[in-house]
């Protein structure tokens, strides 16, 4: 039937154009087919025990969860969701969504970057939650994650966006990808950097350049580059015609960052993002 009002605010121009509909407001009337992404096969819950919680940045905490003797399989780029249960404060148990950080090949181990936002979730991330406590996540989704290509590659990134980009990194180091890419990383200030030990071994393991670019930066040592990433691809891109692109970070970025690939001729259809 016709898409009702209701569902309108809820769907883009192209799923209102290809007559998308939501299942919640749809009445069925006779026997229906449905498909189910083969990889939903794959999301389970799992109850995980917090290995090791490490400070980044005054704001960036990396968790590595221990899953014991369960397994959890996903593509480089995926997320998993983390449930916050009620605490002091709070009576409102949520879950989020959070990049998975960590190497597909490490089963048992699941690693995240969470920043502190002052929300339900990330309060309990950097303000109740300690290692050794029994945490829930569950997963894997999402439809951003490495495609298996042949042409050069630009990354681009800013604070917990480090996350995926890091796994997909590390998926090439360990399969021995060699496809020419550029790491483009924006930040506000130096101390905002972070991981930068583990990004310059992918730099000499792989055919890889980052370019971490500051916005707010004002000290004169910082001889990097200053502004905003799509300045920085403006800069260092001249034609993108054969890239692919992978983008990780909030709506406003990853829009601006798009239009700049655009401007630069990156297919389209070879521009996977993930915004949050």
């Amino acid at each position: 039937g016709p898409v009702l009002a209701t569902e309108k605010p809820l769907l883009t121009k192209e799923e209102l154009e290809s007559n998308t509909r939501l299942s919640c407001q749809c009445k069925v009337k006779q026997n229906i087919r449905i498909e189910i992404p083969e990889e939903l096969f794959n999301v389970k819950e799992y109850a995980v025990i917090v290995d090791k919680m490490e400070k980044l940045t005054s704001t960036i905490k990396k968790l590595t969860f221990n899953l014991g003797e369960e397994e959890i399989n996903f593509k480089p780029g995926q997320y998993v969701q983390l449930k916050a249960p009620a605490y002091d404060g709070n009576d409102e148990e949520v879950y989020r969504a959070y990049s998975i950080a960590s190497s597909v090949n490490d089963k048992h181990i699941i690693e995240l970057l969470i920043g502190y936002t002052g929300g339900i979730a990330t309060t309990y991330v950097h303000q109740h939650l300690k290692e050794g406590d029994t945490a829930h996540i569950n997963g894997p989704y999402g439809e951003f994650y490495y495609h298996e290509d042949d042409g050069p590659i630009i990354f681009a990134g800013a604070g917990t966006g480090m996350a995926p980009i890091v796994s997909i990194l590390q998926y090439m180091a360990d399969n021995n990808i060699m496809r020419e890419a550029v790491f483009f990383f924006g930040a506000k200030t130096r101390d905002n950097l972070f991981l930068l030990d583990k990004i310059k071994a992918f730099e000499e393991k792989l055919n890889l350049k980052f370019i971490p670019t500051l916005s707010r930066e004002e000290s004169p040592e910082w001889k990097g580059e200053r502004g905003r990433v799509p300045n920085a691809i403006d800069k260092y891109i001249d034609t993108g015609e054969n890239y692919s692109a992978y983008l990780c970070g909030s709506p406003a970025m990853i829009d601006s960052i798009v239009e700049a690939l655009v401007k630069r001729n990156v297919p389209v259809d070879k521009i996977y993002f993930d915004k949050f």
